[in-house]
């Protein structure tokens, strides 16, 4: 139900605004990161469930207040690279070099056996 509720907001954001298209998927795409990792990040450091998978534990040299710092960190650190940042393109929007130069259409055709 979350996930159709935000994607019919999305829709309608990108219907409403069409020249801020880029802008909205930047957002949710950041948006989905930074709750991945509200959940995760403080249990991968032994913080929140020490049950949990984590990659360290770091929990007994930590205040009470940890997790919520780490967490606001982390939603600010997913907001300022995904959302804010400007320059040059980033990894994930640039696709592999053999997809941009090849022709994709005309190799499969070419290797497409006749009926």
């Amino acid at each position: 139900a979350a996930g159709m509720l935000t994607l019919g907001v999305y829709l309608v954001l990108r219907k409403a605004w069409t020249n801020q298209e880029h802008l909205f998927g930047r957002v949710f795409a950041a948006a989905a990161a930074a709750t991945y990792y509200w959940y995760r990040l403080p249990a991968m450091f032994g913080i929140d469930d020490p049950n949990a998978a984590m990659i360290v534990d770091i929990s007994e040299w930590l205040a009470p207040w940890s997790a919520t710092g780490l967490r606001m960190f982390e939603v600010a650190l997913i907001g300022w690279l995904m959302v804010v940042r400007a320059g040059k393109r980033r990894a994930w929007e640039i696709g592999p070099p053999v997809l941009e130069t090849s022709d994709i259409h005309t190799t499969f055709a070419a290797t497409k056996p006749p009926n």
